[in-house]
């Protein structure tokens, strides 16, 4: 079942509440935006210190607004949405340009990333002061979690030092005092990438793909990683059961990868030009926006699954398809679309 919310302005990136009754829209206009998913009514209307560019959705109701250049905005949604003041729910923390953040630990520290000079800060404690901070020599294009048995670790991906140059992969102990103390580091890919998808807590491994060599990779602790071809243009990877990986290509095709063995499988035509993909919790069904890019007026998503991996089934979205989410539990996913101004909610039954 599918119901459209429509918007003012057009939509950038979407996240769920922790109890999935509320759908944040970050918009195009710099404002962020609370719908109620049960009416799609909007609820609350906040302006933040700039435009974003994503969400991401962070313990204890939580949202870091990405992309800001004059700093991170985290916003606390259960006091925004009490109609308390905007200095009681927003806080901008000054990491310019934050590409990306993610949690670890209990209580959580956030390890957040910066386009501006390779910076990499931790925030702890109730007020998420700044506790610790890396330099790198070459740009931060992705982190992403890795737990282990040992304690979480951290993948920092950066590129070269000039393009023909391999980047590299930073593995880090995110709670060690200084940050980066411990690290160790492996160069194999010229843009290397991190998957999006849902990892499991028990999971030890990240999947990695590079975009330059078209390559996708496994990398675990302790053991080496594995390289399999990935098809062109790689633009997003996901596990898939029985050690394989689908890749999602900017050529316009899903391909199914054999890490165990390093070879491809099978190639789908996705029957447009990919602009997102996510992939469901239970990591068996994969949503592609056929959007064609940011500027795209593509307006169908795609729902790739099954034994051939096969497009299961094609919705209709909205001109512009750009952003797909899905939401933790599975039962709910969203699609953004820019030029049709409006945001599909995909129901399961």
């Amino acid at each position: 079942m599918a119901t459209t919310i429509r918007l003012d302005a057009p939509p950038v990136d979407v996240a769920v509440a922790d109890d999935e009754a509320m759908l944040f829209v970050l918009c195009e206009d710099g404002t962020l935006r609370a719908h109620a998913l049960d009416s799609g009514a909007e609820k609350a209307r906040a302006r933040l210190p700039g435009k974003g560019a994503a969400l991401r959705r962070l313990p204890s109701g939580r949202l870091a607004v990405l992309g800001v250049s004059t700093g991170l905005p985290l916003v606390n949604t259960a006091s925004w949405l009490s109609g308390a003041a905007p200095a009681a729910y927003l806080k901008k923390v000054d990491v310019k340009g934050a590409l990306d953040v993610v949690a670890s630990g209990d209580p959580p520290v956030f390890l957040v990333a910066s386009s501006q000079g390779g910076r990499l800060v931790r925030l702890a404690g109730p007020e998420l002061a700044p506790d610790g901070e890396i330099l790198f020599p070459t740009p931060i294009r992705g982190i992403s979690p890795l737990p282990s048995a040992g304690g979480d670790r951290l993948l920092v991906l950066l590129d070269g030092r000039v393009p023909t140059e391999s980047g590299s992969v930073v593995v880090l102990d995110p709670a060690t005092k200084p940050l980066g103390g411990a690290r160790a580091a492996w160069s194999s890919l010229l843009e290397p990438r991190a998957s999006t998808a849902p990892r499991a807590a028990s999971s030890e491994r990240a999947l990695l793909f590079d975009r330059a060599t078209a390559k996708v990779v496994g990398f675990s602790m302790g053991a080496e990683p594995r390289l399999a071809p990935a098809g062109p243009q790689p633009l997003a990877a996901f596990p898939w059961p029985g050690d394989r990986a689908v890749v999602i290509g900017a050529a316009g095709e899903g391909t199914l990868v054999s890490l165990e063995h390093r070879e491809v499988l099978a190639t789908v035509a996705l029957g447009g030009v990919p602009s997102s993909a996510a992939l469901s919790p239970e990591g068996r069904t994969i949503l592609v926006a056929l959007g064609g890019g940011p500027r795209g007026k593509g307006a169908t998503t795609v729902v790739l699954g099954g034994e051939p991996l096969r497009i299961v089934s094609t919705l209709q979205t909205g001109e512009g398809s750009h952003v797909v989410s899905v939401a933790p539990r599975g039962r709910l996913a969203f699609v953004a679309a820019t030029s049709a101004r409006v945001v599909t909610v995909l129901r399961r039954p």
